[in-house]
C-alpha cells in the first residue's frame, strides 16, 4: 500500500492494474489511487461474486476518472454497477468475459463512445438489444461477440458499424440450436463484406 503512494511513472506509461485473483478488486484499495493512476484495470474473480460484492467494486471505480480500459472476468454485473461504470468519462475499452451481463448494458451511456467492446461467453444480455444501441457507431473499431446467439438480423446491425477494423463473431454460426441456412450465411457474409475498414474477421 505504501508503494502505491510513493512510486511514480512517466506520464506516457500505460499502467494496467491486475489484482491477485483471490483479492479481485478490493474497494478499499481505491483510497490509495488518484484519478489518473491507471489507464486500465482488470477485475477478475475465481468464483462469480454476487451483485452486492461486484456493485461495491464498481462503486470504487468512480474514483478512477482517468480509466480508459476496463476488463471484467467472471463478474456479475447489475443495473447499479452499470450506473457506476457510466461515471467513467474516459472509458473507451470495455471487455467482459464469462460474466453475467443484464440487458441494462444497452443503456450504458458511454456505449457509443467505446472504441473496443468485447462480450465473450457472457450470459444474461440480449445481443440484439445491444447491437441496436451500437448500430451506426462511428467510434467502434473492435467488436467481439463470441457465443452470443446472434441471428441473421443481428449481423445486419453489425454491418452498420462502419468504422470496424476487427470483428470476432466466433461460436455463433455453429451454435447448438442456432440455425443459419445457406441463404442466411450468404446474406450475412455479403453484409459484412460491405464494412469498408475491416481488416480482421473471425468466424
Amino acid at each position: 500500500q505504501d508503494a502505491f503512494k510513493t512510486v511514480s511513472f512517466p506520464k506516457t506509461t500505460k499502467r494496467i492494474f491486475v489484482p491477485n485473483d483471490q483479492l479481485a478488486w478490493a474497494p478499499a484499495y481505491a483510497q490509495y489511487f488518484s484519478n489518473n493512476d491507471f489507464s486500465g484495470l482488470v477485475i477478475g474473480y475465481r468464483f462469480s461474486p454476487d451483485d452486492e460484492v461486484f456493485d461495491k467494486s464498481c462503486e470504487a471505480l468512480t474514483r478512477l476518472t482517468g480509466l480508459r480500459a476496463l476488463v471484467l472476468l467472471n463478474s456479475h454485473m447489475s443495473g447499479e454497477s452499470i450506473s457506476h461504470i457510466n461515471m467513467l468519462p474516459k472509458l473507451r475499452w470495455l471487455c467482459c468475459k464469462k460474466s453475467l451481463i443484464p440487458d441494462d448494458i444497452a443503456h450504458l451511456s458511454r456505449l457509443r463512445q467505446l472504441r473496443v467492446l468485447g462480450m465473450i461467453d457472457c450470459k444474461g444480455h440480449s445481443a440484439s438489444l445491444l447491437l441496436r444501441k451500437l448500430s451506426g457507431s462511428t467510434a467502434l473499431r473492435r467488436l467481439s461477440l463470441q457465443d452470443a446467439h446472434l441471428t441473421p438480423a443481428d449481423i445486419g446491425l453489425v454491418s452498420k458499424c462502419r468504422s470496424l477494423t476487427h470483428l470476432d463473431l466466433m461460436h455463433n454460426f455453429e451454435h447448438p440450436g442456432q440455425f443459419f441456412s445457406d441463404k442466411d450465411r450468404q446474406k450475412c457474409m455479403t453484409q459484412l463484406a460491405t464494412l469498408p475498414n475491416l481488416r480482421c474477421l473471425a468466424l
